[in-house]
């Protein structure tokens, strides 16, 4: 059986209509948040079969509940077993506890994550709960993030055409006019995108470039990472011309870990002057990142530079710069790109030259998490 779910309730969710049928649909398992259970020692979990996926040609995922018999359709996992849930379910009662994921990001570069790291299984969880945890080992719950699961992307490459044969399309048009560089994504069967839109290269600007995203025929995970504050930790970050507000899960929480360094910077001399931190974006909810090539699935994040502030001076500007590249690489950051050598960007440290792609914004990217070997508070 697929997921536990039988013949009948799969073709009901076939045949369900809710959705469009021009773009992927996508199973998504909603977990009953106090449905973690003890059979024998073995944990089991319920959760309500769902279908995520558009409403219509707009870039919003949208999820709803199939129904089998007139009732929704509900499946059990236990040990990374999932099985129908009738007669299983009437032989135990169900006891409370919380069934979520939490990232545990310290404040010396470690990371910590309460459940499977890979997220294979993640118990049906709808978010991941990102917690910072202070020198002195105090808690802040700084942000909750819907998860997504979608077709994992390979690199973007530029293709000259869009071939025949896509069968639908996402409109980014509206969105041009405060910054967003793309204008539309074509979707092939095969779960391959072709978008096209404004790029820069070499200082050239193309109104019509066109790259395409490869569907690895694998899954993974992002995140919606939501503009947010946390005064109690001076965090404070935006978005600035992007619709690209999904990112690996692992990003995220290194992200938040150099956000809350950012929160605790002090200028040399000090200035009244905030040190913001604004953000061009990982990806959209597809995988998918125009114009970047490397930021599919959320692999990397963008922020732009500190030069353009005022009232500061360029030593004070590089400095901060300089924290949040430093602030990427103790949390895991494998790859940060600067402009050219002849940059205002050049002279950040442990920065590598990433070309003229980069004198716009810092890229920070690859990210590979530290647990450090924690015991969870």
């Amino acid at each position: 059986m697929f997921l536990g779910l039988t013949v009948a309730q799969v073709a009901s969710l076939k045949t369900d209509n809710q959705l469009s049928n021009l773009h992927h649909r996508f199973i998504h398992l909603q977990a009953d948040p106090v449905s973690l259970s003890s059979d024998g020692g073995h944990q089991y979990f319920r959760y309500t079969v769902q279908l995520q996926g558009m409403l219509n040609n707009n870039a919003n995922p949208t999820r709803v509940t199939p129904l089998h018999l007139g009732n929704p359709i509900e499946v059990y996992s236990r040990d990374n077993q999932f099985f129908s849930s009738e007669d299983f379910s009437a032989t135990e009662t169900v006891t409370g506890g919380q069934n979520r994921i939490e990232f545990h990001i310290f404040h010396d570069g470690c990371v910590k994550i309460t459940d499977n790291k890979d997220l294979a299984l993640a118990h049906g969880a709808e978010q991941i709960h990102y917690v910072y945890f202070t020198a002195a080992l105090v808690r802040h719950d700084i942000r909750s993030m819907d998860i997504v699961m979608i077709n994992k992307m390979g690199n973007g490459a530029t293709v000259m055409n869009v071939p025949a044969g896509h069968t639908s399309t996402i409109d980014y048009t509206p969105f041009n006019p405060i910054g967003v560089d793309a204008k539309t994504s074509y979707i092939y069967p095969n779960g391959d995108v072709i978008t096209n839109g404004k790029k820069t290269v070499n200082d050239v600007v193309n109104q019509n470039h066109k790259i395409k995203y490869k569907n690895t025929g694998k899954k993974t995970f992002v995140v919606h990472l939501e503009a947010f504050n946390f005064a109690a930790l001076s965090v404070d970050f935006t978005y600035s011309g992007t619709r690209r507000f999904y990112c690996r899960p692992e990003v995220a929480a290194a992200f938040i870990g150099t956000l809350v360094d950012v929160g605790a910077f002090v200028d040399t001399p000090a200035s009244t002057v905030a040190f913001d931190v604004v953000s061009t974006g990982s990806c959209v909810e597809d995988g998918t990142s125009f114009p970047s090539v490397k930021h599919n699935n959320g692999n990397a994040i963008d922020t732009l530079y500190q030069n353009g502030v005022a009232g500061l001076t360029n030593g004070q500007r590089l400095a901060r710069d300089q924290t949040i590249v430093d602030g990427m690489h103790r949390y895991g950051a494998q790859e940060i790109l600067r402009g050219p050598n002849n940059h205002y960007s050049a002279a950040l440290t442990t920065a590598t030259n990433g070309g003229a792609l980069h004198k716009s914004h810092l890229h920070s990217g690859e990210i590979t998490l530290n647990d450090c070997n924690r015991t969870l508070p």
